[in-house]
């Protein structure tokens, strides 16, 4: 056998290990991938919307609107009631979940936009299913 077919045998062994190689590592992705799809966005968010609530101190003369405003994304929405919140830092009110205002442990009877609080307020919003 002479120099050139020996390295030709050699480089159609190393190819033909190089395509298993390639062929197991994409065989290997493919069952992963198929095992292990990320989870949606959307549902990580409102996963952690439900298990976590926006919390924060009244500040004198403040309404609970505005403090929110300050440290958080807010879309909301102009009623006859108020100003509605319809979104915090992207979570959406849908699917019969809703923002809810809380002062002190006791949901809001005013919208949050009226709301003046005091120092000693403990305002948090709640991610809650309305049934």
């Amino acid at each position: 056998m002479n120099t050139t077919t020996k390295i030709n045998n050699r480089f159609t062994a190393i190819n033909g290990i190089a395509i298993i190689v390639v062929l197991s590592l994409f065989a290997f992705g493919a069952f992963f991938a198929n095992k292990y799809k990320p989870v949606p966005q959307e549902i990580v968010k409102q996963a952690v919307a439900a298990v976590s609530a926006i919390s924060y101190d009244g500040q004198d003369g403040k309404s609970a609107l505005d403090l929110l405003k300050e440290n958080n994304q807010v879309n909301e929405q102009e009623t006859s009631f108020g100003t509605f919140v319809t979104e915090i830092n992207g979570i959406k009110n849908e699917n019969g979940s809703y923002w809810m205002f809380y002062i002190n442990d006791q949901v809001s009877e005013s919208s949050s936009d009226t709301y003046v609080t005091k120092n000693s307020d403990k305002i948090e919003w709640r991610y809650e299913k309305i049934e």
